[in-house]
């Protein structure tokens, strides 16, 4: 789901268009020749500090500007010839109606916490600097530009008095740190349900390498508890007293516009989104988005307990983050057009698509005599690697050293390639020479 407030494909948060949504119509079309019941649906997402700051910038209400950037989105994705069956939005009452009944169930069921928040406040604007309203200095990588929510360059998780040197996006003044009652996901608490889900899913459900990994970086450094709701006015509102003059954090609220969307398009939208038993769930997003749809979405709707319909299969585009070079903070390398597919792994497609008779599978090729092909730690060794090394060579290309040291580095680069090729059971590819002329 695209951010409102901003042109589709356009800066450093997500590959936009051409890596988010361009790729979703091939499998949506395939179900559909397969004469399969398929429902495909998107929107904007509308709600937040990102909507608000660009408001203020562009001299209009939150309302009007989201009311622009809908109607220009669902035209660069008709050009795109994009056709999904409903491109909603999430200010609706159906997303309000939804949203807080989520937030009703957990609350029934002691899945949410209430915490003093110490939060920024610019005292010269008389508001909270939430999220996007404030920028500083990323505690953990250092990049000097990064938000009171998420850094863009390392895609670390902050909160915003961690920020080293905090400026008002507004003024530009210093903010000062002032306590605030909030509300938290008690995600510890959940870990146990989002594990046990993940390791069904996972074995039968399609996720992207990257995705994958990310999420087992999450549930690696431990769940912690997270805040869902903000001091802002432009939300949806939290209805509970005590917290009435507060809204849900755009990242509660957000997914739920999958649900609030369908419910736009039909009044029986439960048959998608509360039958798990009949419906597989594809997500196709870029790769910063993915935390919030493998772990803090998934979460909430185990806790609301009401037979949801969870993420089946997880298309990320975007590389592994360890991959993304730290010289250029909004550049996102993204997945390949296309791709070499090898005679094992057309027959394996052929097999699960095709509709006839599979094939007896080509023999075996031998084994590689170091690691033995599929080993899961071996792999991620090699991955890491090879992310670590291609980030040397774009440094040194970048720093315009010797070439004979960049050739060396790339040489070792194209080793560990091949390694990473025979753990996961492919044939390494020779690299090819340049052609004289």
């Amino acid at each position: 789901m695209p951010r409102c407030a901003r042109w589709p494909g356009r800066g450093a948060r997500c590959p936009g268009v051409p890596g988010a949504q361009v790729p979703t119509p091939v499998p949506r079309r395939y179900c559909r020749l397969r004469n399969w019941n398929t429902l495909f649906v998107c929107g904007t997402d509308e709600y937040g500090t990102a909507t608000e700051t660009r408001a203020l910038e562009e001299g209009l209400s939150p309302q009007q500007l989201c009311d622009r950037y809908h109607a220009l989105h669902a035209d660069i994705y008709s050009w795109f010839r994009i056709s999904f069956d409903y491109f909603g939005r999430t200010t609706t009452p159906q997303q309000t109606r939804i949203a807080q009944d989520i937030f009703q169930r957990l609350l029934a069921r002691g899945f949410l916490l209430q915490d003093t928040l110490e939060q920024l406040r610019c005292e010269s604007c008389g508001r909270y600097l939430a999220d996007r309203f404030v920028e500083g200095t990323c505690p953990f990588c250092g990049y000097a530009e990064a938000r009171g929510d998420q850094c863009e360059k390392c895609g670390k998780l902050i909160n915003a008095v961690e920020l080293k040197n905090p400026q008002c996006k507004i003024c530009r003044g210093t903010p000062v740190v002032t306590p605030t009652q909030h509300l938290f996901l008690d995600l510890p608490k959940l870990e146990g349900p989002l594990e046990a889900w993940l390791e069904r899913t996972w074995a039968a459900g399609d996720w992207t390498a990257n995705a994958r990994h990310i999420t087992r970086t999450w549930l690696r450094d431990g769940l912690k508890p997270r805040c869902i709701t903000r001091d802002l006015t432009w939300g949806t509102p939290v209805p509970l007293d005590g917290f009435r003059d507060k809204v849900f954090y755009v990242w509660f609220d957000a997914p739920i516009g999958y649900l609030s969307i369908t419910a736009n398009y039909t009044e029986h939208w439960e048959r998608w989104w509360k039958n798990p038993q009949q419906v597989e769930l594809y997500n196709f997003m870029a790769k910063d988005n993915v935390p919030f749809h493998s772990v803090v979405f998934p979460c909430s709707l185990l806790g609301a307990d009401d037979n949801y319909t969870l993420v089946n299969h997880l298309i990320a585009t975007g590389a592994d983050p360890s991959a993304v070079t730290p010289l250029c903070p909004c550049w996102h390398q993204v997945s390949p057009l296309f791709q070499k597919l090898e005679p094992e792994q057309v027959e394996a497609l052929r097999q699960r698509f095709g509709g006839g008779q599979a094939k007896q599978p080509p023999p075996a090729s031998a084994p590689n005599p170091s690691a033995a092909p599929g080993d899961p730690k071996r792999i991620q060794e090699l991955t890491e690697q090879v992310a670590k090394q291609g980030n040397l060579v774009r440094q040194l290309k970048a720093a315009q050293v010797e070439k004979a040291q960049v050739d060396a580095q790339v040489a070792k680069l194209l080793e560990l390639k091949q390694q990473l090729a025979l753990a996961e059971g492919r044939s390494p590819e020779v690299p090819k020479g340049k052609r004289k002329k």
